[in-house]
């Protein structure tokens, strides 16, 4: 009988191991990481497009979540990671500034969204000049309507499946003091930053 006892709570205990996953590993966004982003939340930005219309957009509350990733389908096991998002939008049009931790590389993407038509491109963080790839281009400086902005980073915005609108974004210009700058699109034409009411 005894054994019998202690073979079912060796079992129970094994059940009970198996079934608590373990840490394996933490990621976690650094302050400069964190920084990529200038905006606390609810700051406006205007555009303006080559047509010379204003495009205001107004910024949520920035996000912060910390959360369990699976280590595989089948295991319990687990790591922690770390994203930071703020959205702006003005019901038409969105714009989504977001960091994200990663075991092998952390990623800053860009999205830019229509009528929930979205268009994104990403970056490896921190942006520098050394951190380039691709289609990426980096600018010392790009003078947009009469102001004169410093340490552009530059990528092609990419779409999965049909693009069902015309023109879509083609390219996106970020500052790290400023957040977008500018985004041209298909017909040639841009917006470009006008102002930030912070």
């Amino acid at each position: 009988m005894k054994d019998i006892r202690n073979t079912s709570l060796i079992i129970l205990f094994i059940i009970f191991l198996a079934a608590c996953g373990k840490l394996i590993d933490e990621f976690y966004l650094s302050d400069k990481m964190k920084a990529q982003i200038p905006f606390r939340g609810q700051e406006m930005i205007t555009f303006i497009d080559s047509n010379g219309y204003n495009h205001t957009l107004q910024s949520e509350v920035r996000f912060n979540e910390i959360f369990e990733y699976p280590e595989c389908n089948s295991c319990k096991d687990y790591s922690i990671f770390e994203r930071e998002w703020i959205i702006f939008s003005d019901g038409l049009y969105k714009l989504l500034l977001k960091i994200s931790s990663g075991k092998d590389l952390y990623i800053f993407s860009i999205s830019y969204s229509l009528n929930d038509i979205g268009f994104r491109c990403t970056f490896k963080p921190p942006l520098s000049k050394d951190n380039l790839r691709d289609n990426e281009i980096y600018y010392d400086s790009l003078i947009l309507n009469n102001k004169t902005y410093y340490k552009i980073f530059s990528d092609t915005l990419t779409h999965n499946g049909m693009i069902e609108i015309a023109p879509y974004p083609v390219r996106c210009y970020y500052s790290t003091e400023y957040g977008v700058v500018k985004i041209d699109f298909s017909d040639s034409t841009s917006w470009e930053l006008d102002h930030i009411e912070w």
